[in-house]
């Protein structure tokens, strides 16, 4: 009898031990490896089919050495051989990084929408000072020091900061948001993809994210910035329609000059045409509609100039005239905002 007890005791220490085992196992297969998280996101990079340029650039005040994330995460990008920009430093004041990460976000959008491609290699403020932290807390309503931002409070900066807050239904597809590291490397690929393709209904080729150094199943360590966009195109048509422009007005100009000085030039030109007040008043009012159309475009597009010179004027009428093509939709939705 005791001899049979030994033996149902010594197979539940068997079943209970397999079962630990067996629980460890799991955990250990569900938990965030850093190392193969980057390797499996460099494969998926390198696997998208792109022949135009990616712009990157990565922003930390808090780099110390290779080992930080942020600077694998710049040699991940590194080796996709991508367009990259890398602000790595080790200057911030203690536990700033929310506080930094929201401002540059937001300084770079500026640069985006009023100078195109210019965020990609801009001059950002002086994040060694306190200046951002002081800002950020009069959003947060923050009397402490306690300068710890969780993901919530870091989204805020950035919705007040560039007035999202203000205006609820806006949509702000260009920020990914505050996540953890695992999911930027599971999902960026994808993003990516999508600001490539041309045919996407994303109107915002440009998306910007602040990562922990983290993942999602830790408290959170320590905020940096990435940001990811396509060049803004530059079509071969606007620059001819801006020279002929040009040509037009100077041939005008000189077909001007001429007629006040030489009566005859008037009189040969108007007699080729068989009803010069006909096509005069077609002219002014081709002209009237000309102008109506730049004026309406310059309305639109207030965070551009309050006086526009003659190319960027140039630029609008072109953009109106194709505004069907998805990138220049793209660019006038910018441009409105």
């Amino acid at each position: 009898m005791e001899l049979k007890s030994k033996r149902d005791d010594a197979k539940r220490d068997v079943k209970e031990g397999a079962s630990t085992r067996g629980a460890a196992t799991e955990h250990a297969e569900t938990e965030f490896r850093v190392d193969d998280a980057f390797a499996e996101t460099l494969r998926s990079l390198h696997a998208i089919n792109t022949q135009a340029p990616i712009l990157t650039r990565v922003i930390d005040h808090a780099c110390s050495s290779e080992q930080c994330i942020s600077h694998r995460v710049v040699a991940m990008l590194r080796q996709a051989q991508w367009k990259l920009t890398a602000d790595l430093h080790n200057d911030q004041p203690l536990d700033a990084c929310g506080y930094i990460a929201a401002d540059a976000v937001c300084c770079l959008r500026e640069k985006a929408l009023a100078e195109a491609d210019n965020w990609h290699h801009a001059e950002l403020p002086d994040y060694s000072m306190l200046d951002c932290v002081t800002k950020g807390d009069a959003v947060l309503n923050r009397r402490d020091d306690n300068r710890i931002l969780d993901a919530l409070e870091v989204n805020q900066l950035v919705r007040n900061y560039f007035g999202l807050d203000q205006r609820p239904h806006a949509t702000e597809e260009w920020h990914a948001g505050a996540v953890a590291l695992d999911m930027f490397l599971s999902g960026v690929a994808e993003i990516v993809r999508d600001l490539m393709n041309t045919r996407a209904t994303t109107q915002h080729k440009w998306k910007a994210w602040i990562v922990n150094t983290q993942s999602s199943k830790q408290y959170g360590s320590h905020w940096f910035t990435v940001i990811i966009g396509r060049p803004v195109p530059t079509p071969p048509l606007l620059l001819q329609s801006t020279a002929e422009h040009r040509t037009s007005a100077s041939s005008s100009s000189h077909l001007a000059t001429d007629a006040t000085t030489n009566p005859s030039v008037t009189t040969s030109q108007t007699s080729e045409l068989p009803d010069s007040s006909a096509s005069a008043t077609a002219g002014r009012a081709s002209s009237s509609t000309e102008h109506a159309t730049t004026g309406l475009n310059l309305n639109n597009c207030p965070n551009l100039c309050d006086s526009p010179d003659p190319a960027l004027s140039d630029a609008l009428c072109w953009a109106h005239a194709n505004a069907m093509h998805p990138d220049v939709a793209s660019w006038q939705d910018a441009c409105s905002q």
